[in-house]
Parts: C-alpha cells; structure tokens; sequence
C-alpha cells in the first residue's frame, strides 16, 4: 500500500509539471515595432511607400498576458511572397518574442501590399498580423 501511495504521489507531482498544449488558454498582446524602436498596439504592420523590388522586414513584438507558457503552434504567411519564423520555445508568462517577417516585392503585381501571416496558438483565438504598404 504504501508503494501505491508513493507511487501516486509521484505521477500526480509529474502530472502537476507537464507543459500547456493548446487546449490551455492564455492571452497574448501584440504590437508592430518599428526600426525607430517605436511599438505600436495591434495587429498591422504598416511599410509606408516602398520600391518595387526591396522586402519589406516587419517586426512583431508578441508578449504572453496570461499565466501559462503561450505555446505559437504554426506561423502560415498568406502567399510565398511572405515568410515568417515561428519561435522554438513557449514564450513564459511576462515573456516577449520579436516575430520577424518579410514580404518580397519583386514578383508583386499590385501597387498595394497587404499580406498576412496567421499564428496558431494557445490563445482564445487565431491572430492574424498583417503587414501593409504602397509599392512605388
């Protein structure tokens, strides 16, 4: 008996240790950061005028709100003209990670930019940044 208990002890101290899968829920602030350092709330990257032909590099500060390590499953840009790298890691309570993306502009027909990049994760809901711009 005392085995058991033992043992029941043991699992429930693993059990109480295991990391957050998506069915956990925490929250998550973003914000586009500029080269100029300035953080702007929400989901939109806005390049400006750009020339035909440059990439366009975006920075996304995402910072966990919640309690539980923000899990970012999958980052799915909308076109192969954008890319974009997931974190490795979970992002720990308190925790930020700077999503960089780029858009290639040489093979773009339209003299808007508007691309977008979803994240899957362990948020409420599925973000979708979005980054913007005039092609010159």
């Amino acid at each position: 008996m005392r085995t058991f208990v033992v043992s029941f002890a043991i699992l429930m101290g693993l059990a109480s240790c295991s990391s957050p899968s998506l069915d956990d829920k925490t929250t998550m602030k973003v914000e586009a950061l500029y080269g100029n350092g300035k953080k702007v709330e929400g989901t939109n990257y806005d390049a400006g005028n750009v020339v035909k032909g440059e990439v366009v590099k975006a920075k996304f500060v995402l910072t966990n709100t919640g309690k539980i390590d923000l899990i970012i499953a999958d980052v799915s840009p909308s076109c192969k003209c954008t890319v974009a790298k997931k974190p490795s890691d979970p992002i720990k309570p308190g925790g930020t990670y700077i999503l960089e993306a780029g858009v290639n502009t040489k093979d773009l027909t339209a003299k808007k930019i508007n691309k977008s990049i979803s994240l899957t994760t362990n948020t409420a809901d599925t973000k979708i940044l979005t980054i913007i711009g005039k092609i010159n």
